[in-house]
């Protein structure tokens, strides 16, 4: 968290915690969960059960959504040998930025809709959406996600820890 030190600012995201399955173009899997940065995977995950849905996702269920997919989304336990990052999984994001402003962000640009109307294409030195989705607290307070799901259940975890005790 970089907010939190001297003069840092804290939100607390809790009640930002929508939950939508909706059917979308945007995704290449036809499929996306629209989520609040409050909402906590365990609560996505019964929303979205891994016996009919995958996607990348906290691996305790206590993660808070947004700070998992700000972060990055990495789970070594879970679903990333299958899917990669939870932030590839990102496909737009609504965001208020420093100035006040309200804007949805893609891949390919950030459209400002509030308090004026403007669009700001992303370039290779200049790309809001890259930016947020591994560091985002540091560029806006995101308040959605929509986030790409795939239409079929979650498999066993890709990896499998054991301890093997012995008496030395």
């Amino acid at each position: 968290c970089t907010n939190i030190k001297e003069g840092g600012l804290h939100v607390d995201m809790r009640s930002f915690n929508k939950m939508e399955m909706e059917d979308t173009d945007i995704s290449p899997t036809g499929k996306a969960l629209r989520l609040g940065p409050g909402s906590q995977w365990g609560e996505v995950l019964e929303f979205a059960p891994p016996s009919e849905y995958s996607y990348p996702h906290g691996q305790c269920r206590s993660v808070g959504v947004g700070g998992y997919l700000l972060g990055g989304g990495v789970n070594w336990l879970g679903t990333y040998n299958k899917y990669g990052y939870g932030a590839e999984h990102i496909l737009r994001m609504k965001v208020v930025l420093a100035d006040g402003s309200i804007a949805w962000v893609d891949k390919d640009k950030t459209s400002i809709f509030y308090p004026t109307n403007r669009t700001v294409a992303h370039t290779e030195s200049n790309n809001l959406f890259f930016a947020l989705r591994g560091a985002g607290s540091s560029f806006g307070i995101v308040t959605e996600f929509l986030y790409m799901v795939y239409q079929t259940p979650e498999a066993d975890p890709a990896v499998l820890l054991c301890w093997v005790e012995s008496e030395a």
